[in-house]
């Protein structure tokens, strides 16, 4: 029930910010800054937890599990390139980026990290308070499909990471990206492209 509930006030307060010209409606879902915001907000800080990256050090290194596919001399398959990919975020503030792994196999993606500003409540009903997020990890691995692909939810208490992504080639990937803090802080849905680190 507060699912719907928040669901409708967001679909609200995103209608009210398109009508208004603050909000981006080329698919972004965040808004987007003005001019006065085109640098850097200086904003007070907030951290979100960190999690123990060990678990997803330990899965990205360990051997591949054989497949029970079998793919014929023509299936095609879209794998990324092993190692640190990097890239911008667009539709958030201007340093947004992402950063990840992708495993030995390119079947893996892991050590995920966000760094980038969210709107915050301001002891209102609106996410008008923008703070810097110190630590994005997102937990655990996402597995990628046959064509590259991936989409998953990962959960920590007060926390939801969402990240998607297809891969555009071995080396370029692009997708969306959205953090959530207990119904008090939102990246919003963010859209990042990336390529490996040369």
């Amino acid at each position: 029930m507060n699912t719907i509930r928040i669901s409708r006030l967001l679909g609200i307060i995103t209608l009210f910010l398109i009508t208004t010209g603050q909000a981006s409606t080329d698919g972004c879902e965040a808004p987007t800054p003005d001019a006065s915001q085109e640098t850097t907000p200086a904003a007070s800080s907030i951290s979100a937890r960190d999690t123990s990256r060990s678990d997803t050090t330990e899965a990205l290194t360990r051997a591949p599990e054989p497949e029970t596919e079998t793919r014929g001399p023509t299936d095609s398959v879209d794998r990324l390139r092993p190692g640190l990919w990097t890239g911008p975020v667009s539709c958030g503030y201007k340093g947004d980026s992402i950063s990840f792994m992708v495993s030995a196999d390119g079947q893996q993606i892991g050590d995920v990290t966000f760094s980038g500003y969210w709107r915050c409540k301001d002891g209102s009903s609106s996410f008008s308070n923008i703070k810097r997020m110190d630590v994005g990890h997102v937990p655990g691995v996402f597995r990628t499909g046959s064509d590259g692909s991936f989409s998953e939810e990962k959960r920590e208490p007060y926390l939801l990471w969402t990240l998607a992504g297809q891969a555009d080639g071995p080396a370029r990937a692009s997708g969306t990206v959205r953090i959530e803090y207990a119904a008090e802080c939102d990246t919003f849905r963010l859209e990042w492209a990336a390529q490996p680190v040369r």
